[in-house]
């Protein structure tokens, strides 16, 4: 499989597996939270709000949603704008957010190569943040590069 192949297209079983990763400890959310898109001014700007965050997490805890908040937010982001991510993009933004299971499982299980490479792993990241810091969280390691 390839790097530039479109997350939605990534197939079930797979997209599955990395929800499974990305649900523990909530880590979907601090994903969701980190996605930039492109503003009108040329530069970027983040994609989702904190209100989007618990719309999915709503959903999914609905008994009509029979998907993970994390299968939510591939179906919605993989499909919206008209750059659409790719495992390439979803790999390194998990990396950049030290999300080294999920963003290894896409190197080496989906795209058949070496775990990717750590990033100062004297700090590492703390999951256990609320949804109201989460966008300190991301201003930080996003923006502040």
């Amino acid at each position: 499989m390839s790097a530039s192949l479109e997350l939605r297209h990534l197939p079930l079983s797979q997209r599955r597996d990395l929800a499974e990763i990305l649900e523990i400890r909530d880590s979907w959310q601090i994903l969701m939270a980190s996605i930039t898109q492109e503003s009108e001014t040329g530069g970027t700007k983040l994609k989702y709000s904190s209100r989007h965050i618990s719309m999915v997490e709503r959903e999914a805890k609905s008994n009509a949603s029979k998907l993970t908040a994390t299968e939510i937010l591939f179906e919605e982001w993989g499909t919206s704008g008209r750059k659409r991510p790719t495992l390439q993009t979803l790999m390194d933004l998990l990396a950049e957010l030290k999300l080294y299971r999920a963003a290894d499982y896409i190197s080496m299980n989906i795209l058949g190569g070496v775990p990717v490479e750590r990033q100062n792993l004297q700090k590492p990241l703390s999951l256990d943040i609320g949804i109201n810091n989460i966008f300190i969280f991301v201003k930080k390691m996003v923006f502040q590069k």
